[in-house]
């Protein structure tokens, strides 16, 4: 495999696996970068919607998405309102290193 890292891509870690410990290496990283990366969405989708809350207590957005779900203490309208801007951000294929530069 190269050793130079600028050659590496996308995914170059699951090829790694399998040429050092074959098969079931290679299914392991593969399982595990998939969990990590929901596990990372799920995050960001948390926190995220908590500050668009915060942001609507202040006034700074519409007061609406400052609702809290009085059993589960979440801000329901904001995870709602962020994941619809979250799914519209994947469908169509926003480059995230555009947003980043």
């Amino acid at each position: 495999f190269a050793t130079d890292y600028s050659l590496w891509d996308d995914g170059y870690f699951v090829s790694v696996g399998e040429l050092v410990g074959g098969y079931w290496l290679k299914l392991f990283v593969l399982v595990a970068g998939t969990v990590s990366s929901v596990g990372q969405l799920n995050s960001v989708l948390c926190t995220s919607s908590r500050a668009l809350a915060c942001m609507a207590g202040f006034g700074y957005v519409p007061r609406g998405m400052a609702k809290i779900n009085p059993k589960y203490g979440t801000p329901v309208t904001a995870i709602i309102v962020n994941g619809f801007a979250i799914i519209s951000m994947v469908l169509t294929g926003l480059d995230f290193e555009a947003i980043a530069q």
